[in-house]
């Protein structure tokens, strides 16, 4: 009985044991991962700091970062547009483990190649927010406009990824509205001279004649290379590789354009001058990311009669809010200054404008339809109460 007894006890506890062994490995691999998980979570975490210390803006930076944890390696893939943000991220995983750089920095030229500059190759181009026709419109190019070729799309090669040459945005173009070029091609480009057309359009023309059109429109603010003149015309040649626009000079009448040399430079001019200069545009049809004089949101109005003027500006409203020189009281406002609104009682501007004087104001508005003048005294016919309910403040560009 006794024998029986011990060997009863024995066989339970092997059970036991073996069950006790089962029973806690997936425990321990539980407890692994989690600690695995953590562990990528809390690198995700300081990439992500990182982030927004240093490209808060997604519209004007380039931070496409992935980091992995392996054993005790830290594996950082990647690219960005700045060798200092590359430092920046390095640093922040400093004596964490043995770090794999594996970060790109402009010029991406395994996947581009050495023709990584671009030029507008056609009188309007649009940017989208994704390599489709479909997606939302974010912003214009217009002809001779420079931009960095930062990204490919493996499943449509027919559009690039691209950084604009003026502002910085960031966003999606079909790759036969470009000429490409390489870094020295690029910069003969930016050293040459320029025109800048000042009509709200023209049509270049075949001779200095000017009944002598031919079919190519150009439009407000597009920068032409300059040969030379010829009377009361400059002659100009078109930057890109289409053949029937480089194969022949053009010429634009002395009265609807001005020389600007290699750089764009601010003028000698007062806000009232800018603002005075929008009243040409009136009218013109409003378009969600449009920056041109054919069609134009409100961002791309005020950014398109600043640089009018020598003057860059941000694309967006925020942007250009943070941009500016705030103004503290309505009361100080001066011509050309920007006048900035929110919906919700925001405090990020969703709507710019700009003052005329006389409590009125000029903008693109989707409400009106396009460009058009806007009152913010009750007593005025054109007074529009959601414009005072709605005004966060206002920003000077000029002094």
């Amino acid at each position: 009985m006794k024998k029986r007894i011990i060997k009863a006890f024995l066989s339970s506890t092997i059970i036991l044991s073996s069950f006790s062994l089962i029973s806690t490995d997936p425990v321990i691999n539980s407890e692994t991962n989690m600690f695995k998980a953590n562990a990528e979570d809390s690198l995700d975490n300081i990439l992500k700091s990182v982030k927004e210390k240093i490209s808060k803006d997604s519209r004007v930076n380039l931070f496409d970062v992935k980091v992995i944890k392996e054993g005790n390696n830290i594996i950082l893939t990647g690219k960005v547009l700045d060798e200092n943000q590359k430092k920046e991220i390095l640093s922040a995983f400093k004596g964490m483990g043995d770090i794999k750089d594996n970060i790109q920095v402009f010029p991406f030229i395994q996947e581009i190649g050495d023709k990584y500059y671009g030029i507008v190759n056609l009188p309007i181009m649009q940017i989208r927010d994704n390599p489709k026709h479909s997606a939302q419109l974010i912003t214009q190019g217009l002809f001779g406009m420079g931009m960095k070729i930062i990204g490919t799309n493996p499943e449509k090669n027919d559009w690039i990824q691209i950084s604009m040459e003026d502002d910085k945005y960031i966003g999606w173009v079909k790759k036969a509205d470009v000429w490409f070029v390489d870094k020295n091609s690029y910069i003969d480009w930016l050293e040459t001279n320029k025109i800048m057309v000042t009509d709200p359009s023209i049509n270049l023309l075949n001779s200095p004649n000017i009944n002598d059109k031919s079919g190519i429109k150009l439009y407000l603010t597009t920068r032409i290379n300059l040969l030379g003149e010829k009377g009361d015309f400059y002659q100009v040649k078109l930057t890109g590789g289409n053949k029937y626009y480089s194969n022949h000079d053009f010429f634009v009448p002395k009265s609807s354009a001005r020389l600007i040399g290699k750089r764009l430079l601010p003028l000698n001019v007062n806000g009232k001058d800018i603002a005075e200069k929008g009243k040409m545009l009136f009218s013109t049809p409003y378009l969600w990311g449009g920056a041109s004089p054919n069609m134009t949101d409100c961002s791309g109005f005020t950014q398109m009669l600043y640089k009018l003027n020598g003057y860059s500006l941000p694309r967006d409203a925020d942007q250009q809010q943070n941009f500016a020189k705030p103004i503290n009281s309505m009361n100080d406002l001066k011509s050309g200054d920007l006048v900035f609104f929110a919906e919700n009682k925001g405090k990020k501007a969703s709507h710019v404008g700009m003052y005329l004087g006389d409590k009125k104001f000029i903008h693109s508005s989707v409400g009106y339809g396009g460009v058009a003048v806007t009152s913010f005294d009750p007593k005025n016919e054109l007074f529009n109460d959601w414009y005072i309910e709605n005004y966060i403040g206002a920003g000077r560009i000029i002094e």
